[in-house]
């Protein structure tokens, strides 16, 4: 749960959006991060809700479905991100 927050933190604070596609985008983040794939099916059943696997698909579906992504703003944060943990291993 707390990795959940952690990321919900970020991207709202750096990309700024819709609370729940943040939700489902952190779940997923984590998701493929735990089963190392990206297949909906096996996704699904890592999200962190008590609904149904078949629910969990569904959402992942329309997720991908309705929602772009905005490149720029994730680009910036990852770029950010990278600069940041560069700085702390040169210490």
């Amino acid at each position: 749960m707390f990795k959940t927050q952690f990321l919900l933190e970020v991207l709202n604070e750096q990309v700024g959006g819709n609370l729940a596609r943040f939700k489902c985008l952190s779940n997923l983040i984590l998701g493929v991060i735990q089963c190392r794939s990206v297949n909906l099916t096996h996704l699904a059943s890592h999200q962190a809700t008590t609904a149904k696997h078949a629910s969990e698909y569904r959402k992942l579906q329309r997720f991908f479905k309705q929602w772009s992504i905005p490149q720029k703003a994730v680009a910036k944060l990852i770029l950010k991100k990278q600069a940041h943990s560069n700085k702390d291993s040169l210490n």
